[in-house]
């Protein structure tokens, strides 16, 4: 049998336990296996769960369509085609637009007809229509802002590559679903360079230095609460506190957003730390037109939050997200903002800053998109 046998046989056994449930995976003796092997496993059900994940606003992923590298990661372009053979051609376009592939997108425009392309540019998706009105030479820079937006809440790193780029954020994403998805991404910043070379091309149509700059933030927060961990892995934080205006503009934090904070994964958690912190001292100086000025004055932002604080409220977020595996009832809600509250025996301080969203059965853990 010769290598390549080998690493194809590997390749379609890996892909085999990357597609079963989680049901079935968990009474699969996996420990059996090699550590290196098991963790490519672990590694490829997450990318498999996050390609569905990304896609399932425009169509739902069949196991048939995914197919697997040699070096046993997502083979990121090849399933993109499958996807899109697979799909209507209105269905194609979608795909094909927010994953950058814009001559795909210009071939399979020139195959519909006239209700087709009328239905995409009536499309309530920003990135969608921006590719139509490309295409149609009409000026799609005007959707940056929704379409990085989109883009952002979607976990469309591609799409989301081209726009920065576009707009001239030098950031560049890194692939996360292996190294074939680190070719489309460089394709992304090359249509895009390539479009702010054209004569034609309108730079005054896209926001400048600071205007940039706020955008980028918010695209951090907007990944935060969608919970898009590898778009926020992807862009840089340090100026997450030019958007916390944005959201939340009487300075009053959602409980769930900071639970989202304290329960994001491992590998993204200093950077959730970094604007947890940054947010909880911005709080009180956001406030500083209320009534209390004098009682959050920045000089006082040190004695509120001493060092153990996020800490608690870390703790407090991961003990209270679930009971016995089950979601808590509303008196149990209740008691986690109590010691919300509490945290630092400033209890009106607390309830100042921080939103009870608890409007429903569902609760503190009704996840709100932007």
């Amino acid at each position: 049998m010769t290598a390549e046998s080998v690493a194809s046989l590997q390749s379609n056994c890996m892909r085999l336990l990357a597609l079963v449930g989680d049901t079935t995976f968990s009474l699969l003796p996996i420990t059996l296996l090699p550590a290196s092997l098991s963790d490519l496993v672990e590694q490829l059900r997450q990318d498999v769960k996050l390609f569905v994940r990304a896609h399932q606003s425009i169509v739902d992923i069949q196991p048939t369509w995914i197919c697997v590298s040699s070096a046993c990661r997502i083979d990121y372009p090849a399933t993109l085609m499958r996807c899109i053979e697979a799909t209507d051609p209105t269905t194609a376009f979608q795909l094909a637009a927010v994953n950058a592939l814009h001559q795909r997108c210009v071939t399979i425009w020139n195959s519909l007809d006239y209700s087709q392309r009328g239905h995409l540019n009536k499309s309530p998706n920003p990135v969608v229509v921006a590719a139509a009105w490309r295409i149609t030479e009409r000026p799609y820079l005007l959707f940056y802002d929704d379409a990085c937006s989109t883009a952002a809440r979607n976990g469309w790193s591609t799409v989301l590559q081209f726009w920065l780029t576009l707009i001239g954020d030098e950031h560049e994403l890194e692939p996360e679903l292996g190294p074939e998805e680190a070719i489309l991404l460089e394709e992304a910043r090359n249509d895009a360079r390539n479009v702010r070379q054209q004569p034609e091309f309108r730079a005054h149509l896209l926001p400048q230095n600071d205007e940039r700059q706020r955008l980028v933030a918010r695209l951090i927060i907007i990944a935060v609460k969608n919970q898009q961990w590898h778009i926020l892995n992807q862009l840089p934080v340090d100026d997450a506190e030019e958007a916390f205006y944005h959201f939340f503009p009487d300075g009053r934090i959602q409980l769930s957003f900071l639970h989202i904070l304290a329960s994001s994964p491992r590998w993204v958690r200093s950077k959730t730390d970094w604007i947890a912190r940054a947010l909880l001292k911005w709080a009180p100086r956001s406030r500083g037109n209320t009534p209390r000025k004098q009682h959050y004055m920045v000089a006082d932002v040190q004695h509120l939050f001493r060092s153990s604080a996020y800490d608690d409220v870390l703790r407090i977020c991961e003990m209270s997200s679930t009971r016995n595996g089950k979601e808590m009832d509303l008196f149990q809600e209740r008691v986690f903002i109590q010691q919300m509250c509490c945290i630092q025996n400033n209890t009106g301080f607390f309830n100042d800053i921080l939103v009870d969203d608890v409007t429903s059965s569902e609760g503190l853990y009704s996840r709100k998109c932007i």
